[in-house]
């Protein structure tokens, strides 16, 4: 315990310290997907006709969202998809409240729509209800030329198991921290020695490569505390229809996670991940940021976006010049190939600056998304403070087998699956490996002042729901029917689906009323 209290004191110093000399920057944030849709719970395609007509996402964000939000808010794959982005925070639960307060303008944002319309629109986490045909003219047509063909490729090879939404998690340390803690390394190994030279940012990348190696163990507990998502798109009589799925996260089980990307070794190690990564582009295999892992390493958004950019502007040039032949047997779309993947291989070798977690549902109550996010922030410090405590975990091919059999098990079950130990290796039930987990970061917590914040998890460890067992509960008692198996051959009627939009909406509202409440005392991430 002595020990995490001094570790604890030296990351308090460190985020202090960071604070100070960035405090528009921050530890953890979100980036929040939504699907849009009508009074009857399909996705929303354009707006207009002939040469007026637009992706209903650009007109919503256009016409309907503040220019001082806007920017916090991006298009998506399809039309009927937005996504939000937090700021980063240096405290987990700020992050989480910024993000209701997205929600929140969203959901005005829809109001306003409707009443243009006449027609109340909904938004809607996950699965969308109805099956949807998807094909390269569901793409919004404001993407810039370089992540339209990005996209169309996705489409051409993943069809409408794209068409989900989810919640990814960001996470990372202190600058401060990592500085620190690399002027107490060994001169040899910042100069030299027997390795090539270390530098920060690839003593930063090192950890936050290992940090995702040692995440991935968890991946399947984060799927299970934040499954949300039971509804499935079917059909009776030839007609669409919403079924109630005994599985509690059909997004996680509907997203692509394809074998030839979710590589054994990936995350070993720095150098690892680089030649790994290499190989996978310039083999067509990985082509833009369809590296669709539970966990990633990630760099700096900003330069990636500059990167992508670079790329649109000289495909542009590329098409717009006409120049169809680089001397006599190179076409042009060979040299647009070329250029994707050039830009691609830099943007592998940008240096690492966070985490990322791609299994959340969303949909939850507030509570459950500050100890969902806390859990996973403690899991980071201690995989930084304890090198010991995942070391049987490598990402090797067993690893990586077992792990995806987890994940599917969670997708499937949450809570109640029965799952392999991804460190001991035996049989275990979720909520056993989840008691576990908590019991490993308490002492973090409680240094922390952050233990409060993990009950709802307590409470799912010990026996009680998740959002989708508590969903699922719901309708069938909506549908007047207590036994899950009936349940599951009765179409669930759009009334219902709309009463759970209603409800969350005033869950939002007061979510945001107390948010406005205590804002005065958040201090720096009053922000």
């Amino acid at each position: 315990m002595t020990y995490y209290s001094d570790f604890s004191e030296k990351f308090l110093l460190a985020r202090e310290a960071s604070s100070g000399a960035k405090p528009e920057g921050g530890l953890s944030g979100f980036e929040i997907e939504w699907n849009l849709l009508d009074s009857q719970f399909h996705p929303l395609l354009t707006v207009g006709s002939g040469p007026y007509q637009r992706s209903f996402v650009d007109y919503l964000r256009t016409d309907f969202i503040s220019p001082r939000f806007k920017d916090y808010s991006q298009l998506e794959v399809f039309h009927w998809m937005i996504e939000w982005a937090t700021r980063p925070y240096y405290h987990p639960q700020s992050a989480v409240y910024e993000a209701r307060l997205m929600e929140a303008i969203l959901i005005n944002a829809l109001f306003r729509a409707s009443q243009k319309f006449d027609d109340r629109l909904y938004m809607w986490h996950g699965n969308l209800p109805f099956k949807t045909h998807v094909d390269h003219d569901s793409i919004p047509g404001s993407w810039h030329l370089a992540k339209r063909r990005y996209l169309e490729r996705c489409i051409s090879l993943y069809g409408d198991s794209l068409a989900t939404t989810g919640t990814h998690t960001n996470l990372s340390l202190p600058d401060a921290l990592f500085e620190w803690d690399y002027l107490q390394l060994p001169k040899s190994d910042r100069t030299g020695g027997e390795r090539p030279p270390v530098h920060l940012d690839e003593y930063k990348s090192e950890f936050y490569i290992s940090a995702t190696r040692s995440m991935r163990a968890f991946a399947c507990l984060f799927i299970a505390t934040s499954a949300a998502t039971p509804f499935l798109a079917g059909s009776k009589n030839n007609q669409p229809v919403v079924y109630l799925s005994k599985y509690d996260s059909l997004r996680n089980l509907t997203f692509p996670n394809s074998l030839e990307l979710d590589k054994p070794d990936l995350y070993q190690s720095l150098d690892s991940y680089l030649n790994i990564s290499y190989d996978l582009v310039r083999r067509g295999i990985r082509f833009g940021n369809n590296n669709w892992t539970p966990t990633r390493a990630r760099s700096f958004a900003e330069p990636v976006e500059r990167l992508i950019d670079l790329t649109s502007d000289q495909l542009h040039d590329l098409y717009g010049k006409g120049l169809f032949v680089l001397g006599k047997d190179q076409p042009l779309e060979d040299m647009v190939n070329e250029i994707e993947m050039q830009n691609l291989l830099a943007r592998i070798n940008l240096p690492m600056e966070r985490l990322e977690v791609r299994t959340d549902d969303g949909g939850n109550d507030l509570e459950t998304d500050i100890a969902n996010i806390t859990l996973k922030y403690l899991l980071l410090l201690k995989f930084y403070a304890d090198h010991e405590f995942t070391k049987h975990f490598q990402y090797d091919s067993q690893d990586v087998e077992r792990s995806r059999k987890n994940e599917e098990l969670a997708s499937k079950f949450g809570l109640r699956a029965q799952i392999q130990n991804p460190f001991s290796k035996g049989p275990e039930s979720m909520r056993d490996f989840l008691s576990w987990t908590l019991a490993q970061v308490e002492p973090l917590a409680e240094a922390l002042g952050y233990a409060d914040d993990l009950e709802p998890l307590r409470d799912m460890s010990s026996g009680g729901p998740n959002q989708a067992e508590k969903l699922r509960a719901f309708v069938c008692e909506q549908i007047g029917n207590n036994s899950l198996e009936n349940c599951e051959q009765i179409p669930v009627p759009v009334e219902i689906l709309k009463e759970l939009a209603e409800a969350r909406k005033d869950q939002v509202k007061q979510n945001v009323e107390m948010i406005a409440e205590i804002f005065p005392s958040l201090g720096e991430d009053s922000q």
